[in-house]
């Protein structure tokens, strides 16, 4: 038996918005310099002695790779798929490559967005489920509700007083009602969504129960070249399949599963109440993140992401109050599962903070926009050690470089200049340049762009080791 973890890192976390947006959502924020969730989720797996694939997509693509190269994660097995099929999908063509590789490979699945505080316990629970997992069956991971949750999908099984049952049904996630009934109800349990089998099994499942789906996948999968290290599916066959997710599409349809409870720490950290409970919380029960006062509040967040925004509640009872540089948000907690429906009606209205972060993110590193006015834009750009924007020219606009830190190589049509600190240089509109970072300190520079247009798509490129 050969064992694979599977990694699905495709969720955009809209409930934590604006923290978490699709451009950069919750698996890859970091804390206090801690890992993020897709590291933490990596680390626990490379404790399992397993191979790891991660599926993802187009766009978080260069953000797994350097996030796994950060940690000394094996980076080969990175799967993009060419846009978003859900969960069914994306574990089906992980199986064909598993299949591919090993008969007799077992996969565990896991999304990457989750919380495991109880490393050794988790990993105890995971070698307990491949120890016991038979041919022909599956296995589930079930978490003993705490609350009645009403983010989350159960299990219920059918007999409570096993830590290993059979499954008797999925449920999708339910009302309050409905989940203060199952949490008096011993045989529900919070759907964790992580599941182990072999990939064999649900290859065989999926030819009997989804046909269709499995032929599109696998066409894709036959289909796939290697793209500068990643696996990228042939998006003619992917773009044919339906969305589904995997409950639905398969764990609904086998009767052989069985069900673990997991007995570790768990949360998936869906919503500002469980992002924020292992935080410091004051003697009146509230959570002050960054520039963050209170007066006469209690149970209550308040959480300034900007060092230079000082947020400030007086007199608030169970609020939620977020600040971050572009947007804000001010909500009651027993509504703040409705923080989704705020994303989607930001996005129907064309608001960019409903999907972009203030923080563009790059495989050479990142951008922010200062300020943006008619005529002219400032950006603060970060360009990562051993780093390099692409070859290029721009037909709408000239741009002014300042380097702030670090030591800055640039190609101006045909010179190679060295910048250092407090040292600027012109870029002509037309003209054919490139920023590049030899060094091994981060570089970081002051953009200051005039013109008519400042687009992202106002680039002429002639060479990029991104292959964009």
């Amino acid at each position: 038996m050969k064992v694979y973890s599977i990694t699905l890192c495709g969720g955009s976390g809209q409930r934590l918005w604006p923290l978490s947006r699709k451009s950069y959502p919750k698996q890859f924020i970091k804390n206090s310099n801690k890992p993020s969730l897709f590291q933490s989720t990596l680390i626990r797996a490379s404790k399992l002695d397993a191979t790891q694939i991660v599926v993802t997509s187009e766009a978080y693509r260069f953000i797994v790779s350097q996030q796994m190269n950060e940690i000394s994660i094996k980076k080969d097995d990175i799967i993009i798929e060419p846009e978003p099929k859900n969960t069914a999908p994306s574990i089906l063509v992980a199986a064909r490559k598993v299949l591919e590789e090993s008969p007799d490979g077992v996969m565990i699945v896991t999304p990457s967005d989750h919380s495991v505080e109880d490393i050794e316990n988790f990993n105890s629970t995971i070698s307990k489920a491949l120890t016991i997992l038979k041919r022909n069956e599956f296995i589930c991971l079930g978490i003993s509700p705490k609350n009645p949750e009403t983010a989350y999908g159960y299990i219920k099984i059918k007999s409570e007083n096993n830590l290993i049952c059979e499954v008797e049904s999925f449920i999708e996630k339910p009302d309050l009602e409905t989940a203060t009934k199952f949490l008096k109800h011993g045989q529900y349990l919070w759907n964790a969504g992580i599941f182990i089998f072999y990939a064999k099994d649900l290859i065989e499942l999926a030819s009997i129960e989804k046909p269709e789906m499995l032929n599109f996948v696998s066409q894709a999968y036959l289909g796939s070249y290697n793209d500068i290290g990643f696996i990228r599916l042939d998006s003619k066959f992917w773009c044919e399949i339906k969305p589904e997710s995997f409950d639905y599409a398969f764990m609904e349809k086998t009767r052989s599963i069985r069900c673990i409870k997991l007995m570790a720490d768990w949360s998936d950290l869906g919503d500002w109440q469980s992002y924020t409970k292992d935080m410091f919380h004051d003697e009146k029960n509230n959570v002050l993140y960054g520039n963050s006062y209170q007066l006469e509040c209690k149970d209550s967040i308040f959480w300034s992401e900007k060092d230079d925004n000082i947020l400030t509640g007086i007199g608030l009872d169970n609020i939620i109050a977020v600040s971050t540089g572009d947007a804000v948000l001010v909500a009651k907690k027993e509504r703040s599962q409705e923080i989704k429906r705020v994303v989607e009606m930001l996005q129907i209205e064309g608001k960019s903070q409903a999907v972009n972060s203030e923080r563009d993110y790059r495989p050479w590193g990142w951008f922010e926009v200062l300020t943006s006015e008619k005529f002219f834009k400032t950006k603060l750009l970060c360009v990562k050690p051993k780093e390099q924007l692409s070859l290029q020219s721009h037909q709408h606009r000239s741009e002014h470089w300042v380097v702030v830190t670090g030591t800055a190589t640039v190609i101006k049509n045909d010179k190679t200049i060295t910048l250092h600190q407090n040292q600027s240089i012109y870029i002509n509109s037309g003209d054919v340049h490139q920023l590049i970072n030899n060094t091994n300190a981060e570089l970081k520079i002051i953009e200051v762009q005039t013109g008519t247009y400042f687009g992202e798509d106002d680039i002429i490129r002639y060479d990029d080791i991104y292959k964009r």
